[in-house]
């Protein structure tokens, strides 16, 4: 995969803060960071979301702060989508997912919430993959959360209104996988 500068720069950050991070497989954890950024780039996103999609875990799970990005050389608006798809660093994984979708609902049918879903849905696609392989356990907990996941991420949104076509992978991978019209 061919990277931009900034593509690049975000991919060695991201490679540098997650190095002593394991995957559940036992994998590198910026593997999981890659693979996001992959699929945003195989499907055309802009420059400024596959390079949010590297960095998209650095502020939650590292040291990373948004301060140490941009000393790195990361733009503002790389930041702002990394802050938006990060979950505060307390509270329960259901109180950390209001708190995401209370973000994007504030932001309206903006363009930096419509990158901010594109980010979020590489990530749940990638997340759902790996657990495929590696943690079925995770498995059926995406699969509880995905109703209320597609509910909130169209929030205001005109039904026929697609997210690239990144919402129709994950409909897809969930219906293959009998998770849907249960």
């Amino acid at each position: 995969m061919k990277l931009t500068k900034l593509e690049s720069l975000c991919s060695d950050l991201a490679k540098a803060y997650h190095q002593d991070s394991k995957l559940y497989g036992g994998l590198p954890y910026y593997t999981h960071c890659e693979a996001v950024a992959r699929l945003a780039k195989s499907k055309g996103c802009e420059e400024d979301i596959v390079s949010a999609c590297f960095l998209h875990d650095t502020i939650e799970d590292t040291a990373a702060t948004s301060n140490s990005l941009a000393v790195g050389g990361v733009p503002p608006e790389v930041i702002a989508l990394v802050e938006l798809v990060t979950d505060p660093p307390s509270g329960n994984r259901k109180e950390k997912k209001t708190v995401f979708y209370s973000r994007l609902r504030q932001l309206g049918d903006t363009q930096l919430r419509q990158k901010a879903i594109i980010v979020k849905l590489c990530d749940r696609i990638i997340n759902t993959m790996q657990c495929i392989i590696s943690n079925p356990r995770l498995l059926e907990m995406y699969e509880q959360e995905y109703p209320e996941f597609e509910k909130k991420l169209n929030y205001g949104v005109e039904d026929n209104w697609k997210h690239s076509d990144l919402d129709l992978i994950e409909l897809n991978l969930w219906a293959k996988l009998g998770f849907l019209h249960k």
